[in-house]
């Protein structure tokens, strides 16, 4: 099987047939499982599935308890990851519903996005989509309102060398029945201005769908859903393939007839996508088989499908397709960090800011 990544495990093949006969019942390719699974190699492989996010996920194919007791491997650890997801999703979706509430009174509209929204909308179970927090997006505008709403919540705002731009997110924690759930609010979608700017609030929340039993709070819609996970993917992650964002690039076009097919491309190309929307589904399909052939456009030349150049700098990206306020913050943001975040990082309360500083570059 093709490597997706640049340092790949001697266990990835395995690992992605195991995923392949997740959504492609093949006798042939139960087989070739069996034959490769190694009592001494399970607990590198669940690791190594824990690292990709699919973990849960492994217990959705067929025949998996059999195979498990004929070759003498523990499944517990899958059933416990299972649980773990299950129950830190109903907290989450608990929270969201009581933050929706707070939000009325500011009147201020947030959508919510990536995994969170998918485990809604296409995930069979809460359980099968791990994630650490919940993904929000809003309008930078709104930034200082948020705050107040995560401050009558009960929510701290998590030190981090969070910035306008470089890193246009932050974070927020609250204790909740023993364990600390984690809000990420995101005021871009992409690290990558040129990417952000393609699906701005405005848009996405217009055209959004309700979440749950939710006031203000929406998720994308389906096409737009994809669009932000093949944002995500490529603005965040070029040299670690998560086989879990594979896995939700495939959950998202399989769930679209023809004509929705057709229109996400048609968008895809008006917004400079088209490339590394068909790259991406290209390779989700190598280890999750579309059940219909893949019929993508010729491939195109866009300037997003630049970034797909792993040997290309993504900065020197950033500079050649940014306004010159962006192209200053951009290299600014990098250079001088947070004060508190420097703070935070080094356990200092007293020592001037640019010790801390130099410290940081030195170091």
């Amino acid at each position: 099987m093709t490597a997706l990544n640049h340092h790949e495990n001697r266990l990835d093949p395995i690992l992605r047939l195991w995923l392949e006969c997740i959504v492609a019942l093949s006798a042939p390719a139960f087989r070739a499982l069996s034959a490769s699974l190694d009592a001494q190699d399970w607990p590198e492989l669940l690791e190594l599935a824990q690292g990709h996010g699919v973990l849960p996920l492994l217990q959705e194919m067929p025949e998996i308890d059999r195979i498990c007791r004929e070759k003498s491997l523990d499944c517990q650890p899958i059933r416990a990851a299972f649980a773990r997801c299950a129950l830190l999703d109903r907290l989450h979706r608990e929270l969201l519903l009581q933050f929706d509430q707070c939000l009325q009174n500011y009147d201020l509209p947030v959508l919510v996005v990536k995994g969170a929204a998918l485990t809604v909308t296409h995930y069979r179970s809460t359980g099968l989509r791990p994630r650490v927090d919940t993904d929000l997006f809003i309008e930078a505008k709104n930034r200082a309102r948020l705050d107040l709403v995560m401050a009558e919540l009960g929510f701290t705002a998590v030190p981090s060398n969070f910035s306008t731009l470089v890193l246009p997110e932050r974070s927020y924690q609250k204790q909740v029945a023993g364990a600390y759930l984690q809000l990420d609010v995101h005021w871009s979608l992409s690290s990558r201005p040129f990417l952000g700017k393609k699906l701005p609030f405005s848009r996405l929340y217009s055209a959004g769908v309700t979440f749950a039993e939710a006031k203000l709070l929406r998720m994308p819609s389906a096409i737009d859903a994809l669009l932000v996970a093949v944002v995500h993917r490529l603005g965040h992650h070029r040299d670690h393939e998560r086989y879990i964002w594979l896995y939700d690039i495939y959950l998202l076009w399989s769930a679209l007839d023809a004509p929705a097919r057709a229109y996400a491309l048609e968008k895809a190309k008006d917004e400079g996508l088209a490339e590394i929307l068909s790259e991406a589904l290209r390779t989700s399909a190598l280890i999750f088989p579309f059940s219909e052939p893949l019929s993508l456009p010729p491939r195109q030349i866009d300037v997003a499908a630049q970034l797909l150049a792993r040997e290309r700098s993504a900065l020197a990206f950033d500079l050649r397709h940014a306004t010159w306020r962006e192209r200053f913050l951009l290299l600014w943001e990098r250079i001088w960090a947070e004060p508190e975040y420097l703070r935070h990082r080094y356990n200092s309360s007293s020592a001037p800011i640019w010790v801390l500083q130099l410290r940081r570059w030195f170091s």
